[in-house]
C-alpha cells in the first residue's frame, strides 16, 4: 500500500480537492445526498463566512498514492469556548474511504492543530 500522506489545506487546488472529494468517495452511492456545492467553500473557511470573523478553522486532506483518501476540518469557537469555559475544539467535514491509517492520521493533524 502506499504512503499516506497528511496536509493542511493551503492552495486554491487543495481547496477544489478538499471540495470535490465526497462527490468521488461517493460516486454511485444512491443513497447520497450531496451538500449544496456553493455552501460548502464558505463552511469550512475558504470564503468569506460570519463564523470565520471571530473562529478559525484548518482544512486537513489524506493522500495515498497523490489521491485524495479523506478530509477533515479543525474547528476553533471562541464563543463556546467564552461561553462554557471550555477550552475545546471541534472538527467536521470529515469523509474518508475505507482507510483506518488515514482516518487516524487526519484526526492525529486535527489534534496536533488544536493543541
Amino acid at each position: 500500500m502506499a504512503q499516506l500522506v497528511v496536509e493542511p489545506v493551503v492552495t486554491r487546488r487543495q481547496q477544489k480537492q478538499f471540495l470535490d472529494f465526497p462527490w468521488a468517495l461517493y460516486k454511485g452511492d444512491p443513497n447520497w445526498v450531496p451538500p449544496l456545492r456553493g455552501n460548502q467553500a464558505g463552511l469550512v473557511g475558504f470564503r468569506r463566512h460570519p463564523f470565520y470573523e471571530r473562529n478559525k478553522a484548518q482544512a486537513f486532506l489524506a493522500y495515498r498514492g497523490g489521491e485524495v483518501c479523506g478530509r477533515v476540518v479543525a474547528i476553533v469557537n471562541y464563543g463556546h469556548i467564552e461561553r462554557f469555559g471550555e477550552k475545546r475544539g471541534f472538527f467536521g467535514f470529515f469523509e474518508c474511504r475505507d482507510d483506518q491509517e488515514a482516518a487516524i492520521g487526519l484526526f492525529e493533524a486535527v489534534r496536533a492543530w488544536l493543541g
